[in-house]
């Protein structure tokens, strides 16, 4: 599963802080697309340039899910997270 040209909303904690909930926002208005679930966390990575900037509502290029791991990049942002399980929802 792909997606591209989103924002980073927000990251929650959830399942005291063993999944990780990213919320995905719409480039043009701001609304939320979707969220994706990362259940059962196994690693995360995050490598922020953004310079002093906030990571929330900072654009994404790149969203890409594969198997048991997503990654998130653009140019200054790049988030890692391998974890049991992946859903997406609307």
């Amino acid at each position: 599963m792909k997606y591209e040209d989103i924002c980073l909303g927000t990251i929650e904690f959830s399942n005291l802080g063993c999944d990780l909930i990213f919320d995905i926002w719409s480039t043009c208005d701001g609304h939320s697309l979707r969220k994706i679930h990362c259940k059962n966390v196994k690693e995360f990575e995050c490598k922020n340039m953004l310079d002093g900037e906030e990571l929330f509502g900072s654009y994404i290029a790149l969203v890409k899910i594969e198997s048991k791991t997503l990654i998130m990049e653009s140019g200054e942002v790049w988030i890692k997270v391998i974890s049991n399980e992946i859903t997406s929802t609307l």
